[in-house]
């Protein structure tokens, strides 16, 4: 398999765990810390990486990279909001449907404004593997600093 085609499965993994948890309201609350953490690891591997080489590769897209990164931030009030609330809190489903729908928004985003600049037309297979290697490293290390601090 390609990279490119890794990256939009890897997309499409987070999606459909987004859509799982943003449909089944009586799970909503038992999915929270495998949905935001699967999010945060993605968001912060992304950041870090993805969005970089992004910017690098396509300084054109500079603008759509910001605003996946405002989305992020959106994203990251409403897990963190919806964690403080806790389960059965007031606003506790609404902050994960904001979450999740913004995340989901985000997604498609991605797909169709930003991907375009790293698919094998514009940027060699052998480049956005090392894209790729990179944000997995940094994604599996975000994972681990959350494990240990959680």
């Amino acid at each position: 398999m390609d990279a490119y085609t890794q990256l939009i499965e890897d997309s499409d993994r987070l999606r459909e765990l987004i859509q799982r948890w943003r449909s089944h309201e009586d799970t909503a609350a038992s999915m929270l810390p495998e949905a935001s953490q699967a999010i945060r690891a993605t968001a912060a591997a992304k950041e870090e990486i993805l969005y970089p080489a992004i910017r690098a590769h396509a300084p054109e897209r500079a603008a759509l990279v910001d605003d996946a990164i405002r989305t992020n931030m959106m994203v990251e009030v409403f897990l963190a909001k919806a964690q403080e609330i806790g389960p059965g809190g007031p606003g506790f489903t609404d902050q994960i449907h904001h979450a999740a729908a913004a995340a989901d928004e985000l997604l498609l985003h991605e797909r169709r404004d930003l991907f375009p600049a790293i698919r094998p037309e514009a940027l060699p297979d052998a480049e956005l593997a090392r894209i790729l290697d990179e944000m997995n490293t940094a994604r599996a290390a975000y994972e681990a600093d959350e494990a240990m601090a959680g």
